[in-house]
C-alpha cells in the first residue's frame, strides 16, 4: 500500500532513487511544492533534462538581470510610451514619403510613358520611311521585270508563230508530195492492173492448158515484183514439185501455186499436188491461188497448215490482185506466232477475221479509186487491224 501511494507520487523512476537514495552523499536533495506544476514537470523530467533546464535557466537568469531592473522600473511605463510615440512619428513620416515617392513615380511613369510612345512613333515613322523606300524599290524592279517578261512573251509567240508557220509550210510540202507519189503509185497500179487484165483477157494466149499456166505465172510474178520490191521472186515452175514460184524475202520463202481455169474450178488432184509440194519442201507458208475461178470443195480465203506451216487458198483472184500481198503478209504475221495449228477454234476465228478483213479491203479499193489522198490512212489502218489482230492471237 505504502509502495502504490510511493509510486503514484514519483512517477519518474530518477524520483524514486533520489528517494530511495535520500542518505547517499552522491545527490543533492531538493525540495519543490507538490501542488506547483511548473516544478512537477521538472521533476518529472530526467536527470540530463533536467540538468540541460537548469543550465539554460541559469544562463538566461545572469543575462536578464538588467531587463527585469528595467521592467521592474518605475520610469519604464514612460520610455514606453516615448518609444510608441517616436515610433508612431517614424510611421507617419514613413507614410508621407511613401506618399511622396508614389506621386514621383507616377510622374516619372508618365513622363516615361509619353516619352515611350514618342519613341515608339519615332520608330513607326523610322521604319515606315525604311519600308516605304524598300516598297518602291520593289515596285520598280517588278514593273521593270514585268517589262521584260512581256518581252520575253513577245519574242516567244514572234518564234511560236515562226516556227508553225515553218511547220505548216513543210506539211503543206509533205502533202504535195505524198500527194504526187500516191497520184503515182495508183496510175502505176491501175496500169498495171489494165495491163494484167488484157493479158488475162486475150485469147490468143489461152489456147492450151500449159500455156494458160505459163500466162498465168507470168502475170502473177510480174503483179508481185511490182507490189514486193525489196523480194525476191524465183520462177520454179520448169523444175517441178515445189510451185510455181517462190517469195523470197529475208530468212522466209513463201511457194505460190497459180491456177488459171476458165471454164471448170479447179481440180482436187491440183490442191493435193500443192499439199505434197508443201510437205516435201521446207518452206515458211505457202498461196494455192486460182486467177479465174473456185477450188473444188475449198472456199476463198481458206486458211490451213501443212506439218505445221501456214497456207491460204485464194479463189478468183483476178478480180483483185492485192489479195495475194494481203494472203503474203497474213502468213508472214502467222509464221511469227508459236501456235498450235491444230486447234480448230483458232482456225475458223482466223477465218471469220481474213473474211470480214477482205471485205473492208474490197471496200477501201473502190474508195482508193475514188479518194486517192486517203490511200495511205487506207493502208496504215491495215496495218493497225493486222497487228490487232496478231495480238489476238497470241493473247
Amino acid at each position: 500500500m505504502y509502495l502504490i501511494i510511493i509510486l503514484n507520487t514519483f512517477k519518474d523512476i530518477n524520483s524514486l532513487y533520489r528517494l530511495m537514495d535520500y542518505e547517499s552523499n552522491e545527490f543533492i536533495t531538493l525540495r519543490f511544492p507538490r501542488e506547483n506544476k511548473v516544478f512537477q514537470q521538472f521533476n518529472n523530467k530526467t536527470l540530463e533534462e533536467q540538468e540541460t533546464i537548469i543550465r539554460l535557466g541559469t544562463v538566461m537568469q545572469n543575462t536578464g538581470k538588467t531587463r527585469k531592473t528595467a521592467l521592474n522600473n518605475a520610469e519604464w511605463g514612460e520610455k514606453l510610451e516615448e518609444s510608441n510615440n517616436r515610433i508612431t512619428k517614424i510611421s507617419c513620416d514613413y507614410d508621407i514619403k511613401i506618399k511622396e515617392y508614389k506621386a514621383q513615380i507616377r510622374k516619372l511613369k508618365d513622363e516615361k510613358k509619353e516619352e515611350l510612345e514618342n519613341g515608339i512613333k519615332d520608330a513607326i515613322e523610322l521604319e515606315k520611311t525604311k519600308y516605304s523606300s524598300a516598297l518602291s524599290s520593289a515596285e520598280e524592279k517588278f514593273k521593270e521585270l514585268s517589262n521584260q517578261l512581256d518581252t520575253i512573251k513577245n519574242k516567244k509567240w514572234e518564234m511560236l508563230n515562226t516556227m508553225r508557220n515553218e511547220y505548216d509550210d513543210k506539211i503543206e510540202t509533205i502533202r504535195e508530195n505524198n500527194k504526187k507519189y500516191q497520184e503515182k503509185r495508183e496510175d502505176e497500179y491501175r496500169k498495171a492492173l489494165s495491163d494484167l487484165a488484157d493479158k488475162l483477157s486475150s485469147d490468143d494466149k489461152c489456147k492450151v492448158a500449159s500455156n494458160k499456166g505459163k500466162e498465168g505465172e507470168a502475170t502473177v510474178k510480174d503483179y508481185l515484183v511490182m507490189s514486193l520490191p525489196k523480194s525476191d521472186i524465183v520462177d520454179v515452175s520448169q523444175k517441178g514439185g515445189a510451185g510455181d514460184l517462190i517469195i523470197h524475202d529475208a530468212s522466209k520463202n513463201i511457194m505460190v501455186e497459180v491456177k488459171k481455169y476458165h471454164s471448170a474450178n479447179v481440180k482436187t488432184s491440183e490442191v493435193n499436188k500443192f499439199v505434197k509440194d508443201m510437205e516435201n519442201n521446207n518452206f515458211t507458208g505457202g498461196i494455192f491461188l486460182s486467177l479465174h475461178r473456185g477450188i473444188c470443195n475449198i472456199d476463198n480465203w481458206t486458211i490451213d497448215t501443212i506439218n505445221g506451216k501456214p497456207v491460204i487458198y485464194l479463189c478468183k483472184v483476178a478480180d483483185n490482185m492485192e489479195n495475194i500481198i494481203t494472203a503474203y503478209k497474213i502468213i508472214n504475221k502467222l509464221s511469227e506466232i508459236n501456235m498450235d495449228w491444230t486447234i480448230t477454234e483458232k482456225l475458223k476465228t482466223i477465218e471469220t477475221f481474213i473474211k470480214q478483213f477482205m471485205k473492208d479491203k474490197k471496200k477501201k479499193l473502190k474508195m482508193i479509186s475514188k479518194f486517192s489522198s486517203e490511200m495511205t490512212s487506207c493502208i496504215n489502218q491495215d496495218e493497225e487491224r493486222m497487228n490487232t489482230f496478231i495480238d489476238t492471237l497470241k493473247s
